[in-house]
């Protein structure tokens, strides 16, 4: 929005005084509150900028613009615009928990516009009371078996909290992955220390399983690793479990890695011509010399 708004904050907007001293017919110096609230709503980061003309006999139109910000008054526009963010969120949320009705239709209005994404909810027809090939004397939680399907459906995130049995699901959702057929040999990596213990977990839940685990003094160094993955390669195992300090060494297949690199690359450049910030196509630029670096290296060492 051009012009000029007479009054330095009005509604609470914020005004640059340096570009407001500029001449020129095409000056940003002012926000009012509906325009940074709009900015907010579209993840705008608005700017005191002026675009200024200024004589060029260089120019075939013997003129040139160029544009000149304040960095100080943008900076203010852009606190502003956090203040009115915490200031809509502590207003909302009041309003949500004084009225959950109002909290109930808002969100499925949302729901209903923009969510475009719902999460996976199995039908309890599918959820067993005991899992194929588990342990009859373990009876899992109704969470545990609902994220151990969800798991074997979609990607799936465990956020319960500690003592809720994320082992416990994770081992049935691995289990299940292999009868099922969607995952030959479904890999679970666990931190270092307890490795041993979740071993001992998956053993118990699965007695029968065929269960291949890192032995840190077996398969230690690059001979040790080496026939560890030729047993993961030809054994044919219900479930494997390996540390985290074993999957950093496992070397990414170099098709991939190549052509994740080339999309990372191709990505770079299409965002590039999307701007016309000279710092953010910079920043841009190093991040592609950066990607570059790393394939050189990958490719030629």
């Amino acid at each position: 929005m051009d012009g000029i708004v007479s009054h330095p904050h009005a509604m609470g907007g914020v005004r640059s005084d340096l570009l407001r001293k500029e001449r020129t017919s095409r000056t940003k110096y002012h926000w009012t509150v509906e325009e940074l609230t709009l900015a907010a709503m579209n993840n705008v980061a608005p700017k005191a900028q002026a675009t200024i003309s200024k004589t060029d006999y260089n120019m075939p139109s013997g003129k040139t613009t160029i544009k000149i910000s304040d960095e100080e008054a943008s900076r203010a526009i852009i606190a502003r615009m956090a203040d009115l963010k915490d200031e809509f969120q502590s207003w909302m949320s009041k309003k949500m928990q004084e009225d959950p009705k109002a909290a109930a239709e808002l969100e499925k209005s949302y729901n209903e516009r923009f969510n475009s994404h719902v999460p996976y909810r199995a039908d309890n027809s599918l959820i067993p009371e005991h899992f194929e090939g588990s342990n009859p004397a373990i009876t899992l939680r109704s969470h545990q078996a609902a994220a151990a399907v969800r798991a074997v459906n979609s990607p799936t995130l465990l956020a319960h909290e500690v003592g809720t049995g994320k082992t416990f699901t994770m081992i049935t959702a691995a289990a299940e992955m292999k009868r099922l057929g969607t995952a030959n040999k479904p890999m679970i990596v666990v931190q270092n220390a307890t490795l041993n213990q979740f071993a001992s977990e998956a053993k118990k839940l699965y007695p029968a399983a065929k269960l291949l685990v890192y032995d840190a003094n077996r398969d230690k160094g690059a001979d040790g690793r080496k026939a560890f993955y030729a047993r993961i390669k030809y054994g044919d195992w219900d479930m494997i479990v390996v540390p985290q300090s074993v999957l950093d060494l496992i070397p990414d297949d170099p098709q991939q890695k190549d052509a994740y690199l080339n999309q990372a690359v191709d990505d770079m450049l299409a965002l590039a011509e999307q701007t016309e910030d000279r710092n953010v196509k910079r920043e841009i630029e190093k991040q592609i010399e950066s990607l570059l670096r790393r394939q050189k290296r990958f490719k030629f060492g």
